[in-house]
């Protein structure tokens, strides 16, 4: 996915590959010294005139190393000794590597051969991205022999690599991609809606009867016809959430033992003589076994992640890389390296899915809330579940009013225009375009790559083993 930066706002998105140089770095929790003496090892390839420092081959290396990850079943333990692709993984971690580096170059060269030029803004924004980075990580890096120059020069290819996509389908690009064409796009995949999540469940979790459900959808059939007679639907939401909290005893309070008569009354709610029960901020909290009550809204998240054990290597210690400047300084930590989600899988463009569910960066899902409860969503997603999802896509206009009837929830369902907020176009542009496009310029840089003559230093690869980070975990 593309960065924008605006410096003046500290405002950025990072690409995919830009993010991939932190997902690398926060997968590390710790730092293995890689010193020895022998052959020049402070470049690891070559092509032309481009030389590669070795710390750019150790940050592949390790990507592929946690990429090589994804690829483990139940039952590995070690994924060093699991085979990919009918390959062993170290040969296959290996080729990948050496294919990031001819993917490297191929952007390099791209980008010189199109006469480009990094704006004064883009270079601020290696500044700043390095400034922010390299205190947290560069310990880490430092210990597997990435330079502070090494990640540098990872993130600025990143960088071009992102320019040279725009180059090619921006505005006046060599391809260039249309406003009309990627609004198409936009109202095909995705679909601006708001709604009330009416659960099917008691206040203990246990879904209802029959009556129950029917007393909901009573419930829903009420939400929606003031919802169409023109209430607001957000208040519409906010009213079914207190009254889910006060039903399931959310709101409800302790207080002290002298003052019986209110224990367990609802925030808000009248005593029998018609008083409002108003007490001392000091006096509520929340009754036990209430604090876990379900919301009709919650999402579950399950994380999961797989964790090698140590391998024994012959090599204890190698180079760390040297800079141009100056020798890195030699570390070594005995900390364990720490288990995690994300996993640097590395192509040169992300794949439209991908693009697809970071909403946390400049996703087109859920990436603007111009009101409270409002939200997009991606055709075939899952969320808010299948049903909702397939109903809203296939047989939904806007400005329409529904209820949706799944398993365990009714939907009040109101599916408005995408574009009625009026940022939202210009906001979620570039990375509806990447995913138009990323599978077409995927292709286009490995032909490049394919062109490109890669000379290997046998004398670091040797030096710098994958079998590193594994005896690390």
């Amino acid at each position: 996915m593309l960065y924008y930066i605006n410096i003046s706002e500290v405002i950025y998105k990072m690409s995919y590959n830009a993010k991939r140089l932190l997902a690398g770095a926060a997968a590390v929790a710790c730092a293995v010294s890689l010193s020895s003496c022998g052959a020049d090892t402070k470049w690891a390839a070559r092509s032309g005139d481009t030389e590669l420092r070795a710390g750019i081959y150790i940050y592949n290396l390790l990507n592929e190393y946690y990429a090589a990850m994804d690829h483990m079943t139940d039952t590995d333990t070690d994924v060093l000794n699991i085979t990919i692709d009918e390959k062993p993984s170290r040969e296959w971690i290996l080729e990948q590597t050496k294919e990031d580096l001819r993917k490297y170059i191929a952007v390099e060269n791209k980008f010189t051969e199109l006469g480009m030029e990094l704006s004064d803004d883009d270079k601020n924004t290696v500044d700043y991205i390095i400034n922010q980075m390299w205190p947290v990580y560069g310990t880490m890096m430092e210990g597997y022999g990435i330079s502070e120059d090494s990640y540098r020069d990872c993130y600025t290819n990143s960088m071009k690599n992102d320019e040279i996509f725009l180059k090619y389908y921006g505005e006046d690009g060599i391809t260039p991609v249309s406003d009309d064409e990627i609004k198409q796009y936009m109202t095909d995949n995705y679909a601006r809606v708001n709604y009330i999540a009416l659960n099917l469940k008691d206040a203990d979790g246990n879904l209802l009867k029959s009556d129950g459900k029917a007393d909901v959808m009573k419930m829903a059939e009420e939400y929606l016809q003031r919802a169409e007679d023109g209430e607001d639907f957000d208040a519409l939401v906010e009213e079914y959430d207190a009254y889910w909290k006060d039903y399931t005893g959310q709101n409800k309070v302790t207080v002290d033992e002298d003052e019986p008569d209110v224990q367990g009354q609802i925030i808000g709610f009248e005593d029998a003589e018609g008083n409002t029960i108003t007490l001392p901020e000091s006096e509520m909290t929340v009754s036990e076994g209430n604090q876990n009550a379900e919301s009709p809204e919650e999402e579950e998240s399950v994380n999961s992640g797989d964790e090698t054990e140590p391998e024994e290597t012959e090599e204890t210690e190698a180079e760390t890389e040297e800079t141009d400047s100056e020798e890195t300084e030699e570390t070594a930590a005995e900390t364990e390296v720490s288990e995690t989600e994300e996993t640097a899988e590395e192509t040169t463009a992300e794949t439209s899915e991908t693009a697809a569910e970071d909403s946390s960066e400049s996703d087109p899902e859920g990436s603007t809330e111009p009101a409270s409860h409002e939200t997009v969503i991606k055709k075939g997603s899952n969320s808010p579940s299948v049903k909702f999802n397939d109903t809203v896509f296939n047989s939904y206009g806007d400005n329409e009013f529904r209820i949706i009837e799944d398993d365990e929830i009714y939907y009040v369902v109101r599916k408005t225009d995408l574009f009625s907020d009026e940022t939202y176009f210009d906001t979620n542009k570039n990375s509806v375009l990447y995913e138009m496009k990323s599978e077409e310029f995927t292709a286009m840089v490995d032909e490049w790559a394919a062109a490109v003559e890669l000379t290997m230093n046998d004398a670091a690869v040797k030096r710098y083993k994958v079998d590193k980070f594994a005896s690390s975990n």
